[in-house]
This record gives structure tokens, C-alpha cells and sequence, in this order.
């Protein structure tokens, strides 16, 4: 079940607003081919970042600057901010993997078509029939929300946004553990960060900033096809000429980096990886 909440006003437009390359900024490219990457932060021993190839093999970036393949195949994987991987099959199977035994371990009756890495260990992930469900480590089993949902978006502190088929925008109430729908917001993509960081992209390529004071969306400048969010001071684009930007939050501006890229992943710490339409592997460098 859900709840509607209606706002006071739907969308707010600003001017657009754009800034000159920085040049000092750059990408680095790291060997090897993926289709798809996810990156869980930097730490001690480096960047956490895993991804898989065309064959469906799973890597993970060593601290050496390579790839280390681990067993399993996989068509999609996703790492929290706390490192924990977690990968869905082909046959929509979903599992973790354990550092420990370097292997991945199943989650018993968890069928999905995509996943999401939560926080404290908690996944998320929309079965084949659209339906939200959530894997709780407390007590190994899987909670199923009565919504039906075609995206996620599920950030390090706990917050979780979604779309269902018609572009509409839930929230996950913490306290009622149900989603809550957002009136006047109608989205193709959502992305959700650590301190409340939300943001959206419309099918126009219009994009949208949530404001967590007046609980609406209000639109801020640029066009884009893909958008990337770590933090509040972590939100990255990519636009339909496959340029990459970085926004200001402060200041209302996108600032446009050097590169082009048709996927990018962003960490809470700021960590950004990226892949261009071939495939190759990118790291950006402030």
C-alpha cells in the first residue's frame, strides 16, 4: 500500500546556467573492457570498484591498478558505501559476495531483474513482475512492498526513491515503511545520495533537484540522459553528446569536464568511474 502526498507546487524553472571546462581536471584510463560498473568509495586499500564484461565475468579493481576476476557470472552488480557487493544472474538470482570464502553466497527465494545495494546490508531489488522487495540481514528473510516499480534508487543513509511505469516519483517513509508518491513530479530517471541529495532527469532531459524544505522538485539547469549522485557535492551528468558534468549546488552551474562517457558511477566520498561506448574504463581525477 501506499499514500499519496500532494505539494503545494510542482516544478520550479531556473535558467540554465553553464561554466567553462575545467582543464586541470582529467580522466585516466585503466585497462580493460565492462559493460557495466559500480563503485563502492575509496578507502585504505583504495577504490572499491567492480564491474562486468560483455560475457557477463565479474571483476574487481585491485589496489595494483588491475582487474581480478572473481568466480560467477553475472548481468549486473551494485557495491555499497560499507563495500558490500552484491550481483543478480541471468536467471535473476540474487547473491552477495563473501570476501571470506571469495565466493558468492545466494539469497534463498530473492528473485530480481535489478538490484540495489542498501545501507547496513540491506538490498534492494524489482522481481520480474515489477514488484519492490527488500532482503533484511536481521532476520534473512525478504520484506515485499505492494508497489509495483520499474527503477530505484537507494542511498548510503537509508534513503529510497522509485519510479513506477508511468514516470511517477515514491519515496520510502521511514517511519511507515511504505512509499509515498510525490505530486507534480514525473520523472524517466531518479538518483538519490547520502544527506538527503535527490535528483532527476525527465524524458525531455529536463533535470530536477529536490527540495527537502518545500517538498518539490524545482528544475535547475542542463539537458541530460543520465545523472549520477554521491552526495550533495558528488552529482555528476552525462548529456545526449555523451559530455560529461559536474554541478555546483551552491553556485547553480554545471561545469563541463574533459572526455566523453555513456555511464558513470559516483560514490558517497566522491569516487567517480566511468565507461565510454566502447567500453573502456575511466577514472576521474579532481
Amino acid at each position: 500500500m501506499y499514500r499519496k502526498v500532494f505539494a503545494a507546487a510542482s516544478f520550479v524553472v531556473l535558467c540554465m546556467i553553464w561554466q567553462i571546462p575545467a582543464q586541470a581536471q582529467s580522466w585516466t584510463q585503466v585497462p580493460g573492457t565492462l559493460v557495466q560498473i559500480s563503485v563502492g568509495g575509496t578507502h585504505t586499500n583504495g577504490p572499491h570498484v567492480w564491474g562486468v564484461n560483455s560475457a557477463q565475468l565479474v571483476y574487481e579493481y585491485n589496489d595494483n591498478g588491475g582487474w581480478i576476476q572473481t568466480p560467477g557470472s553475472l548481468v549486473q552488480i551494485a557495491v555499497a558505501s560499507d563495500d558490500r557487493v552484491i550481483g543478480v544472474n541471468a536467471s535473476q538470482q540474487v547473491y552477495y559476495f563473501s570476501r571470506g570464502q571469495r565466493a558468492w553466497i545466494i539469497l534463498p527465494g530473492f528473485s530480481a531483474t535489478k538490484i540495489y545495494a542498501g545501507a547496513r546490508d540491506v538490498v534492494w531489488g524489482i522481481n520480474p513482475t515489477g514488484g519492490v522487495e527488500r532482503y533484511d540481514p536481521g532476520t534473512g528473510g525478504l520484506d515485499t512492498f505492494t508497489i509495483n516499480l520499474t527503477q530505484l534508487s537507494v542511498s548510503s543513509d537509508g534513503s529510497v526513491w522509485g519510479l513506477d511505469p508511468s514516470g511517477d516519483v515514491f519515496y520510502l517513509d521511514q517511519q511507515s515503511q511504505q512509499f509515498v508518491q510525490v505530486s507534480g513530479a514525473t520523472l524517466s530517471q531518479i538518483a538519490v545520495g547520502f544527506g538527503g541529495a535527490v535528483f532527476g532527469i525527465n524524458s525531455a532531459g529536463k533535470v530536477y533537484e529536490w527540495d527537502n524544505a518545500t517538498q518539490v522538485f524545482f528544475q535547475i539547469p542542463g539537458a541530460l540522459t543520465q545523472i549520477a549522485v554521491g552526495s550533495n557535492n558528488a552529482v555528476y551528468g552525462i548529456n545526449s553528446s555523451q559530455q560529461i558534468y559536474q554541478y555546483n549546488v551552491t553556485g547553480g552551474f554545471w561545469t563541463q569536464l574533459p572526455g566523453f562517457l555513456t555511464q558513470i558511477s559516483v560514490a558517497t566520498d566522491g569516487t567517480v568511474w566511468g565507461l565510454n561506448s566502447v567500453g573502456n574504463i575511466y577514472y576521474f581525477t579532481p
